[in-house]
């Protein structure tokens, strides 16, 4: 049983990991690419902001300063899966070494005990 539980956690802590770098990865890009964003909604004065048509490309880049409010969080979900995958590693190594150490435990006693 213990055999099982192990090697069901060594398969899936890889894919948590891989799954936690996947989105701390797409958050970076995400704020690259509002840097862009804001950068040209920036370099407009604030008075041409207010007055622009709804058509406009100032408009279209306001929808855009959204991106970083949400980009924080996504990109903490991304670390909290990744040192979720870390923690099922260490757990397996953990099981792993206490169920080397009865082993041991039983081979001694039975070595001393003949």
């Amino acid at each position: 049983m213990l055999e099982k539980m192990i090697n069901s956690m060594m398969k899936r802590y890889k894919m948590f990991a891989a799954l936690g770098l996947v989105i701390v990865a797409i958050a970076f890009l995400v704020s690259l690419q509002a840097a862009d964003a804001n950068a040209v909604f920036f370099s407009v004065d604030k008075a041409t902001r207010e007055a622009a048509d709804s058509g406009s490309i100032v408009v279209a880049n306001v929808t855009r300063q959204v991106i970083p409010h949400w980009v924080p969080s996504f990109k903490f979900l991304g670390l909290g899966i990744m040192l979720g995958a870390i923690t099922m590693a260490l757990t397996v190594v953990i099981r792993t070494l206490q169920h080397q150490e009865k082993t041991l435990r039983g081979f001694i006693k039975a070595r001393t005990a003949a």
